[in-house]
Formats: structure tokens, sequence, C-alpha cells
């Protein structure tokens, strides 16, 4: 059977505790709790009741987030054994992509996933996938670039270095233009003095 090893970076909350919120035996919405990380302590989050009939998610768990903004749940050890912490200046580094799918989410829960028509709202992978709803899901990147202060000028799609020095713009030093070379004219010959020391004079005829 073929090996496969993960590479996918994830954002992951560990779970401390898992209050769902039941209806006629079903669940509505889910109210998760987290444990603190390195002393930040982080709000509590509402997911919809399909998340929590999908995942059962439990306490001692990681709530997953992936960058394509769809949300899974991973019992300890599988993601403990699975997944290391990214450390240093890669963890403060934010993919545009992602954090509009994270906005998406969250607006999608708090409007109880239905759309103004009734309709299901879709996930944001199948959102963004969508080349119907390009218009819409380009606009919620836009929010997403607005908020982290990504200049519109910047192509997400496109790996691409963005400087504070110049506002986010990429620019190119311009070159300096050299200075013509100015043509000298030839140094007049001086005339020869007929007095000078440098010829005889010639002889004085005799009286």
């Amino acid at each position: 059977m073929p090996r496969y090893k993960c590479h996918k970076i994830v954002s992951a909350l560990k779970i401390r505790l898992v209050k769902p919120h039941m209806q006629s035996g079903k669940c509505t919405d889910c109210i998760l709790a987290f444990e603190p990380h390195d002393d930040q302590t982080f709000p509590n989050k509402t997911v919809h009741g399909s998340y929590f009939d999908a995942h059962k998610p439990t306490a001692g768990g990681y709530f997953v987030l992936y960058e394509d903004g769809y949300q899974s749940f991973s019992p300890a050890k599988a993601f403990e054994s699975g997944y290391s912490l990214i450390v240093g200046e890669e963890s403060d580094s934010i993919d545009v992509e992602e954090f509009a799918g994270i906005l998406y989410e969250d607006y999608c829960e708090r409007v109880g996933g239905i759309a103004w028509n009734n309709d299901p709202l879709p996930s944001w992978a199948e959102f963004r996938a969508d080349p119907e709803k390009k218009k819409q899901s380009d606009a919620w990147v836009g929010v997403a670039m607005t908020a982290l202060g990504v200049p519109e000028s910047v192509d997400v799609a496109q790996e691409t270095t963005v400087t504070a020095e110049t506002g986010g713009e990429l620019t190119e030093e311009p070159e300096t233009p050299s200075e013509p070379e100015v043509e000298t004219a030839p140094a007049a010959e001086t005339p020869q003095d007929p007095t000078s020391d440098s010829e005889e004079a010639p002889d004085q005829p005799k009286a």
C-alpha cells in the first residue's frame, strides 16, 4: 500500500470544552472553548451544528482550520503525531487566501450558513472554485487584503515580496544616466620663437 507524508500547514487550537445546543434532538450550533497557548488566550468559537454532527468534537482534541477555510477536528494523538508547531518568523506570516477563507467562514457561521434566498452557503473551497462566483470570491480576497494592509496592486496569486519601505510596491532602482563624454579639441601648437636658442640664427651677410 502506498505511504504518504503530510505536508500541509494548518491552524489549530486545543479544545477545552464542547457545549452543543440541542433542539428536538438535533444540534443547532456548538460552542468550543480552547486551551491557552504560550500564555495567550483565545475567545470561544461557535460552529454550525453540521460541524458537530460531522466531526463529533471532544475536549482534548484539536479544532483544525485548513488553508482553504475547511474546518475539521482531530483527536489529540493523531494531531500531535502528524503535526509539529511552527515557530519563529514563519508562524507570523499570513496567507491572504487563507485569511479570506477565515473571514468568509466566519460570516457564514454568523448568518447560520444560509444565504438570503434560503440556499445553504458553500464552504470556502467550493465557493472559491466556482467560476460563476469568481467575482464574489475575489471580493472576499479584496476584503482580506484591505484588512491586512496589502496594496490592491499586489497579485496574491503570484509569489511577491512586499517591502514596508516602499509601501508595499515593488520598485527598481533607476539607472543613473552616464555623463556624455566631452571631446576636447587638440591643443594648438605654440609657434616657435624665431629668436629661440633651439635653432641657430642664419649667418649674417658680410659687409
